[in-house]
This record gives structure tokens, C-alpha cells and sequence, in this order.
């Protein structure tokens, strides 16, 4: 009988002793984890500021952009605005040789009459891309 309850006491403390290494090892898993844990709540606050700072200068080069769009529109619209004036400058010009080298001003106006149904069909149609007819040149010159 003692022989048989040393037995168990020794299955017992053999149990024990598993058991606490067991324990043990547990512990040191749970403490691995709880390491990872806290370096991936690290990594992801990193990762965050990351971000927060990518997503900032994104914003800053929408801004630039934006800005040098609308200045690039600017000087578009200013330059098409000189062109413009240089055209007309140019038609003032030529009017003006033609009034220089013509004996009368009569003269000068009826060329100019006369080449202008011409001129406008030439441009009109250009830009409609549809043929003019005598009867749209009636339609323009009775506006």
C-alpha cells in the first residue's frame, strides 16, 4: 500500500511538474504575444503618421497644381487677349495703307464693300464647316 500511494505521489508530482511547465510555456507564449501586440499597435500608429504626412503632401501638390492651372489659364487668356489686339492692330493697319495709297476714301470702301460678303462667307463657313449661301449673306448683312 505505501508502495502504491509512492507511485501515485510520484505520477502526481510528475503531473505537477508538467503541468507547471505547461504553465511556463504558456506564460512565455503569452508574453511573445502581448510583445507583438504592442509592436503592431506601434507599427500602426507609425503606419498612420506615415499617412497622415503622405496624405498632406498629396494635398499640398493638388493645391500647386491647382494654382499653376489657374495662373497657366491666366496668361492663356491674357496672351489670346494680345493676340487679338495684335490681329486687330494689323486690320487697322491695312486699313489705314489702303486709305494712304487710295486717291479717294470712296474708293477704299467700295473695295472694302466689296471683298466683305466674301470675307464673311469665308470665315462663316469655316467655322459653321457648312457651305454659305446667298441667301445666309442676305440673312447677315439685313441684321
Amino acid at each position: 500500500m505505501v508502495r502504491k500511494l509512492e507511485d501515485k505521489e510520484r505520477l502526481l508530482q510528475n503531473n505537477l511538474s508538467t503541468i507547471e511547465k505547461e504553465l511556463s510555456l504558456r506564460q512565455q507564449a503569452m508574453e511573445m504575444h502581448k510583445r507583438k501586440a504592442i509592436e503592431s499597435t506601434q507599427s500602426a500608429a507609425d503606419l498612420k503618421l506615415h499617412l497622415e504626412k503622405y496624405l498632406a503632401q498629396v494635398k499640398e501638390a493638388q493645391s500647386t497644381v491647382a494654382e499653376k492651372t489657374s495662373a497657366w489659364q491666366h496668361e492663356f487668356f491674357k496672351t489670346q487677349r494680345l493676340h487679338e489686339e495684335v490681329q486687330l492692330y494689323k486690320r487697322k493697319y491695312e486699313r489705314a495703307k489702303k486709305f494712304e495709297l487710295a486717291t479717294t476714301a470712296d474708293e477704299v470702301l467700295q473695295v472694302e464693300i466689296k471683298y466683305t460678303p466674301r470675307s464673311l462667307s469665308h470665315s462663316l463657313s469655316l467655322s459653321l464647316s457648312l457651305p454659305l449661301t446667298a441667301s445666309h449673306i442676305h440673312v447677315l448683312f439685313s441684321i
